[in-house]
C-alpha cells in the first residue's frame, strides 16, 4: 500500500509541476536566443552593445561610445532597426488610454510607447506595451522599462 501511493504521489507531483518546468526551460532558450540575435546584429553593424535589455517582443541595445540605439522587435517579422542619438532630438513616453481620457491610475493605460522624434525624419516609435498583444501582468514592468530607457536616451541627447 505504501509503494503505490508513493508512486501515484510522484506521477501527480510530475503532472503537475513538469509543465512549470517546460517553461522555465523553455523561456531560458528563448532569452538565450534573443540576446544571441542582438549581439549577432551588433557585431554586423558594429556596435558594442554597454546596455541592453530583452522582452519577449522586443529587444533594445545602446552603444555608448558611438551614440547608437538598436532596437529588435520580434513579431510576426523581425524588424532591426538601428537609431543615431545625434539624430534624435527629443524622447518621451507616449501613453494612450481608455476611451482617450488621461488618467493617472495605471489601469487605465491600454498602450505604453517610447518615442523618438528625429531632427530629419519622421518620429521613431517603439511599442513596449499594447493591450491587444501583452498580457495585463506585464503592463507597470514594462511601463517601467519604457522610463528607464526613456531616461538612457534622454540623458544622451544634446
Amino acid at each position: 500500500m505504501d509503494i503505490p501511493s508513493t508512486i501515484m504521489g510522484l506521477g501527480l507531483l510530475l503532472v503537475f509541476i513538469g509543465p512549470i518546468g517546460y517553461l522555465l526551460v523553455n523561456q531560458s532558450v528563448q532569452e538565450k536566443h534573443r540576446k544571441k540575435a542582438i549581439f549577432e546584429v551588433a557585431a554586423k553593424k558594429e556596435l558594442n552593445l554597454n546596455r541592453f535589455d530583452f522582452l519577449p517582443d522586443l529587444s533594445l541595445g545602446l552603444d555608448e561610445e558611438k551614440d547608437q540605439f538598436l532596437v529588435i522587435s520580434f513579431g510576426k517579422k523581425k524588424i532591426t532597426r538601428v537609431l543615431d542619438l545625434k539624430d534624435i532630438s527629443r524622447c518621451e513616453i507616449g501613453k494612450k488610454y481608455e476611451g482617450n481620457k488621461v488618467s493617472s491610475a495605471v489601469d487605465d493605460i491600454r498602450e505604453v510607447t517610447l518615442v523618438l522624434d528625429q531632427k530629419n525624419a519622421p518620429s521613431e516609435t517603439i511599442v513596449f506595451y499594447k493591450e491587444e498583444l501583452h498580457s495585463v501582468i506585464e503592463k507597470e514592468m514594462r511601463l517601467q522599462m519604457a522610463n528607464t530607457w526613456r531616461g538612457i536616451i534622454s540623458d544622451r541627447l544634446q
